[in-house]
């Protein structure tokens, strides 16, 4: 982290909104969130952490983008994030995957006690409305699911062809997934009584 670039200069900017300025400073920040997950490759899919951890602080920059006199204090909360979402997925993975010989385990002497922090995005104005929208999402499929997510973690700043290259994904397979994702979506909003 000492010789990252600060990029608390943008936390106004993205706090506010801006997409132009969630675009510089993901493009700065996305490598070292990936970097930050290289000890889970072998036991997660870092790819879908990292857009998820991306997609987590757009949604809570207004609340965690307040400088606290030390550098990228949006970047210390997007790697916290990162972290604590690949420990769960970890868990996950672990108990709905028994482990066999020769499969790949978690890096020797790795710690993945404890629970994470509450980093939630920033809660809608409407609970029930947020825990419907929650609940269709994790419904979704793992493919539709990540490309969905990263499609929002590009918040529009992002061309489609750009995620998906992102994703090591076609732009067929990208748009595919997402329109997938959608159809999902909206049905089991419409299922819930949500009107979209």
């Amino acid at each position: 982290m000492r010789s990252v670039t600060n990029l608390d200069h943008l936390a106004p900017a993205i706090a506010s909104g801006e997409h132009e300025a969630f675009a510089v400073w993901m493009s700065s920040a996305e490598p070292i969130l990936r970097g930050s997950l290289r000890s889970f490759a072998a036991v997660v899919d870092t790819e879908s952490v990292v857009q998820e951890s991306l997609l987590r602080i757009w949604h809570i920059a207004a609340r965690r983008s307040q400088p606290d006199g030390r550098p990228n204090a949006l970047l210390r909360v997007a790697l916290k994030i990162a972290r604590n979402l690949a420990i769960d997925e970890a868990r996950r993975r672990k108990r709905e995957e028994p482990l066999l010989s020769g499969d790949p385990r978690l890096p020797e002497g790795f710690d993945i006690g404890g629970d994470p922090p509450d980093l939630d995005p920033q809660p809608l104005p409407d609970p029930l409305l947020a825990r419907t929208i929650r609940a269709c999402v994790e419904k979704l499929a793992r493919r539709p699911r990540i490309v969905f997510t990263a499609w929002l973690a590009g918040a529009g700043a992002l061309p489609d062809r750009d995620i998906a290259s992102g994703l090591r994904m076609s732009y067929d397979a990208f748009r595919q997934n997402l329109s997938r994702a959608r159809g999902f979506l909206r049905e089991c909003l419409l299922a819930s009584g949500i009107t979209i």
